[in-house]
């Protein structure tokens, strides 16, 4: 079943139609058909006329177009989802971004650190200084900064 915003639709399509067909059919043909008897106005100023607002008419038109079909080609508001675009950011802040972002930890100890699974906030605060030190490229005191500035 069509709502109102599709029948309301459909309907302007149809006078759109319409007056398209219209505009052809007096601004155009209706001269060109028989120039004695049926002649609005001098045929240079027509064309001087007809020329440019049929071009003006189609350009709107083919405006309207594409914001149809832009909005044809976007989903609706209800398809996107929130839940994962939360997710992903809340993912960001405690991997990659969050011990990124911790004083005392460069980039190259960030993947030294992922990659002997201190990829959080959570498990650098709960890391001794040991086991970071155990790392390569961590000495004592960066260690020490690291799990100091992750709590």
């Amino acid at each position: 079943m069509a709502n109102n915003d599709q029948i309301i639709g459909g309907i302007m399509a149809i006078i759109g139609a319409i007056g398209i067909i219209l505009e052809l059919f007096f601004l155009i043909i209706t001269p060109l058909i028989d120039k004695d008897t049926i002649k609005p106005f001098d045929t240079a100023i027509y064309w001087a006329m007809a020329i440019p607002l049929f071009l003006g008419v189609a350009g709107v038109l083919a405006i309207v177009l594409w914001i149809g079909v832009t909005m044809i080609q976007t989903p609706p508001p209800e398809a996107w989802d929130f839940d994962d675009l939360e997710d992903e950011l809340e993912g960001e802040d405690e991997t990659n971004g969050g011990i990124e972002d911790i004083a005392g930890v460069t980039k190259t100890n960030a993947v030294t650190l992922k990659e002997a699974g201190f990829d959080t906030k959570a498990k650098l605060a709960a890391a001794s200084v040991a086991e970071l030190t155990a790392l390569k490229g961590v000495g004592k005191a960066t260690a020490a900064k690291i799990i100091e500035n992750a709590k």
